[in-house]
């Protein structure tokens, strides 16, 4: 699922790296053998931006505070990429030190720098000197380092750097002033910085990124990380459930058009929520097929859950069938909402994780009848694994994550001696049920032992057709 990439202009635009698509400027930034240095590139927006820049062609130095993140990580694109495309280097960027000397091993590393991303951050109200630094002086201090090294009056190559702010850095957050402070100035400040390269003919383009709430670690900072307006974060919970959730993939696709885009500088992108479809709309021309996957698992924060486990895939599914339908010029289609066995069997740990599944079981069962009967060609289906191989998984070990049963925790026994399933089998059953045009209002389950659907007893089912003249 694509989003709305804007820039502050509101000028749209469509994302397509191989090829020049509508919206772009006719100039492209090939990225094959360009060099990369990337902050905050252990977890979330960093690891994101750095493995859709290696997927294009680049090298990429990686930088990060949590050295065993970090490590994985590089290890990981090593395999996936190669080794001599990939290199980490522990770094506070909140150090100039540190940076510097990030910056000069990168030079030995790869002899040069193409592409740089300001990306690490924190949300910490309670130290917000803390977050000044990271959020503000270090984005200063990367770009002005990276022109050092990069502009061509020195004998750079020139290049790109792209500074993440947030839509923060446009609105505000009242219960973040501190954090909407820095990203307004990283905003100003790429602003201002892009138009001196250019005047100064550096060659170095310089844009800014302004997601909204992205599923990153980031999202998780606890209402203590406030500060003194803590006692308001109770309408952080209200914006979470009014704007959604992105995932990393969409953000991701955004930074990379600012890095190729050679016609953009001093751009400010906004990523959204809102219009999610009609990205898609604009750049394929139409939608088939609707996943609504994204989840957590957070017992403690148990509203956002609601937000993200249900909230989310009933508005995701409007929007699908608002596109798809056959009666307003859509083209039909499917929708695939992942719910969990814990949508089909109490799951005395998680009640509202429970809740949320069995929620989404009933959603989707009961707009599949009303696609059917309203004509709309659009099926509806419900995918039911046990416990998957994925980091959602974790959640279940975590007692900060296990609310107010925590203590029953000891029924579960050692979650890595669970019987887990694979995600490949997940994704098996997945395909049947898009692919099987007579699956409507299907609930699937997937076990070790395979893939089977739900028998549900008849006289609990009422059947409108049937008061239906």
């Amino acid at each position: 699922m694509n989003h709305r990439f804007r820039e502050q202009s509101d000028n749209q635009h469509t994302l397509r790296p191989s090829r020049t698509p509508p919206g772009l400027s006719t100039k492209i930034m090939a990225l094959i053998g360009k060099v990369a240095l990337v902050t905050g590139a252990g977890q979330g927006l960093g690891k994101g931006f750095s493995d859709i820049l290696l997927k294009n062609g680049a090298k990429v130095a990686l930088l990060d505070i949590n050295e065993n993140i970090g490590e994985n990580t590089r290890a990981d694109f090593g395999k996936g990429y190669g080794e001599d495309r990939v290199c980490f280097f522990t770094c506070d960027v909140a150090s100039v030190e540190q940076l510097e000397d990030a910056f000069q091993k990168t030079i030995e590393r790869f002899g040069r720098i193409n592409i740089m991303s300001n990306n690490a951050g924190i949300l910490n109200e309670t130290n917000w000197e803390k977050m000044v630094a990271v959020n503000l002086n270090a984005v200063i201090r990367g770009t002005y380092l990276a022109l050092q090294h990069m502009k061509k009056d020195t004998g750079g190559e020139g290049g790109v750097i792209v500074n993440t702010a947030s839509l923060a850095g446009l609105g505000f957050l009242l219960t973040v002033p501190v954090y909407t402070a820095t990203k307004h100035g990283v905003v100003g400040f790429t602003r201002a910085v892009a138009g001196a390269s250019e005047e100064s003919g550096y060659g170095v383009r310089i844009n800014a990124l302004c997601p909204g709430l992205v599923k990153t670690a980031l999202l998780d900072s606890t209402s203590e990380r406030h500060g003194q307006f803590a006692h308001l974060s109770h309408l952080s919970k209200e914006v979470v459930k009014k704007c959604g959730i992105l995932e990393v993939p969409v953000v991701a696709e955004g930074f990379l058009q600012l890095v190729m885009d050679e016609g953009k500088n001093g751009a400010v992108m906004k990523i959204t929520h809102e219009d999610a479809f009609q990205k898609t709309i604009e750049r394929f021309g139409r939608i088939h097929i609707m996943s609504n996957n994204a989840g957590i698992m957070d017992e403690t924060n148990w509203e956002k859950m609601v937000a993200i486990n249900l909230n989310a895939v009933i508005q995701g599914t409007y929007l699908a069938l608002q596109h798809m339908k056959k009666d307003t010029g859509g083209e039909g289609g499917v929708i695939v909402n992942i719910a969990s066995m814990a949508g089909l069997a109490p799951f005395l740990i998680f009640p509202v994780y429970a809740a949320a599944k069995h929620a989404v079981v009933g959603f989707s069962r009961s707009v599949a009848d009303a696609s059917m009967m309203s004509g709309y060609g659009v099926r509806i289906n419900t995918l039911c694994p046990t416990a998957v191989s994925t980091p959602l998984l974790g959640a279940v070990a975590d007692e900060k994550k296990n609310g107010p049963f925590s203590h029953l925790f000891n029924l579960i026994g050692d979650t890595a001696k669970l019987r887990k399933i694979e995600v490949p089998a997940v994704a098996e059953g997945f395909l049947q049920l898009v692919t099987d045009e007579d699956k409507n209002g299907a609930v699937m389950v997937v076990k070790e032992e395979g893939c089977s659907y739900v028998d549900f007893p008849k006289e609990f089912m009422l059947d409108l057709k049937a008061h239906i003249p």
